[in-house]
């Protein structure tokens, strides 16, 4: 490979990489919701807002945020160094079996500042009465009397680039199914097993073929024996 060939291959890598790069940080400095994506409907659930810089280099000095119909019960987090203020709308809802006819809509934190060069997490407790799918929650951060950022763009359908100031979003996902208990199988009636007829004593029976090697041997034995004293008398009279 010559060097032309390696510099433009390298060249391009590194435009590559920076393309990644740069990508990442514009996603990661998005007002988002890093823990809002797997709600389960009708159940409670603790998200943050999660701000990544100021506006503009500025400081941000107020985070307020906007809840959708269904976000019920909402409790803003107490953070040291900020003040909470909620504002609330007319709403129809029950909730632990009591029924309210108002919801906290908005939460706004005051105070800080939190520095361009910090990020913070603004944690709300909520129950989500929504159906599943995806929503958003509006923000703006204002960053002193003059500077803000509204985060409240909602991509059009189909497109495939992302807003500027896109709105936090979060998903509400269906309650897992439950399977009802199989049914229990009918125990089968108590049986007692007949006890096993007990076999007949065998009858004597003679010496199977089997004892016949042990009278066989017996018998030789017997012979030569016999064949033995016979020698040796036929012995003792040859001497004599």
């Amino acid at each position: 490979m010559s060097n032309g060939i390696r510099v433009r291959l390298g060249g391009a890598s590194i435009a590559a990489i920076a393309l990644v790069v740069a990508a990442t940080g514009v996603v990661g400095a998005h007002v988002t919701i890093p823990d809002g994506k797997t709600i389960v409907t009708n159940t409670s659930a603790i998200i943050h807002l999660r701000v990544p810089h100021g506006c503009s280099g500025k400081s941000t000095t107020t985070v307020k945020v906007q809840l959708p119909d269904g976000v019920v019960g909402a409790k803003p987090e107490l953070i040291g160094g900020w003040t909470v203020t909620t504002t609330k709308s007319p709403a129809d809802y029950t909730l632990s079996g009591t029924k309210y006819t108002e919801r906290v809509s908005t939460i706004s934190w005051t105070g800080g500042p939190l520095g361009d060069d910090q990020f913070m997490e603004f944690g709300i407790s909520a129950t989500f009465q929504l159906a599943p799918g995806s929503y958003t929650m509006p923000v703006v951060q204002l960053c002193g009397a003059t500077d803000s950022v509204s985060w409240n763009e909602v991509a059009a359908p189909g497109a495939t680039a992302e807003p500027e100031h896109p709105a936090p979003k979060f998903t509400v996902i269906a309650a897992a199914a439950t399977t009802a208990p199989a049914a229990s199988a009918v125990p089968a009636a108590a049986t007692t097993a007949a006890p096993a007829a007990t076999a007949a004593p065998a009858a004597a029976t003679p010496a199977s073929a089997s004892d016949s090697p042990n009278l066989v041997s017996w018998g030789a034995l017997a012979l030569a024996a016999v064949a033995l004293l016979v020698s040796v008398a036929g012995s003792l009279r040859r001497r004599a």
